[in-house]
């Protein structure tokens, strides 16, 4: 029993101290000792206090000794550090458990998606005002050149990212396009909300965002006011489809 003792003695006075109860123990014992420095012409009451300061810290800390030990004893298996075998090899510690798999978004490689799914991945990205929607967005257009609420996202994106430029030639790129992905609310500004029903719709977006970012950016009224009733021309034309 001793000789076990003795063989962990190091992992048991460890542990103690580095328990609550332990190091509480150890402070009160040190500071009974400094007070024995400091105090040794006090009267005799302080004296026998620090003694039994002293003693109480003395025995919590064996106390607190004796419970590191039986918990070393109960469950051996503490160590993460490499075991050696009997045969002298050595054993890995247990890995830990396997993280959680990816999301199925990001396990999908975006060459095997289509156009449409890569739009979706962006229009999300972008309302939700998290990252990756120019990437998703930009890849879309690269599998389909012809979108103009593509455009338009990727547009409203770069805005996002104080990239007035490449907002710009967005938008103008969405003016342009002639086809859109039917079901989806783009509206912004003081268009009503509602699923746009036509590419008309789409490049009355355009006009307006491209109309206000080049009065901001640029300080161009004119160029301002022209997009801005181009706009209105372009709802006055879907109106009329309706």
């Amino acid at each position: 029993m001793l000789d076990k003792l003795f063989e962990n003695a190091d992992k048991v006075i460890s542990a103690a101290a580095n328990s609550n109860l332990g190091f509480a123990s150890l402070i009160a014992l040190a500071l009974s000792v400094l007070a024995c420095f400091f105090f040794h012409r006090s009267s005799e009451l302080i004296k026998v206090s620090i003694f039994t300061l002293m003693l109480i810290s003395a025995g919590l800390f064996i106390f607190a000794t004796g419970q590191a030990e039986r918990e070393i004893n109960t469950n051996p298996i503490a160590v993460s550090s490499p075991t050696p075998s009997p045969s002298g090899t050595i054993i890995p510690p247990v890995p830990s458990s396997p993280e959680p798999p990816p999301p199925i978004e990001s396990s999908v490689p975006s060459s095997s998606r289509s156009a449409k799914e890569l739009f979706n991945i962006g229009l999300q990205r972008l309302s939700e005002n998290s990252s990756g929607s120019i990437s998703a967005l930009q890849e879309s257009l690269d599998k389909d050149t012809n979108r103009a609420d593509a455009y338009l996202l990727l547009g409203r994106s770069y805005l996002l990212e104080f990239n007035c430029e490449k907002a710009l030639e967005s938008f103008t790129q969405a003016i342009n396009a002639t086809s859109f992905y039917d079901g989806y609310d783009l509206s912004c500004g003081f268009f009503d909300q509602g699923t746009v029903q036509s590419v008309d719709t789409v490049r009355a977006f355009a006009y307006y965002d491209r109309g206000l970012l080049s009065y901001i950016y640029d300080g161009d009224k004119g160029k301002a006011f022209e997009d801005l009733r181009l706009s209105e021309d372009s709802i006055d034309a879907d109106r009329e489809i309706d």
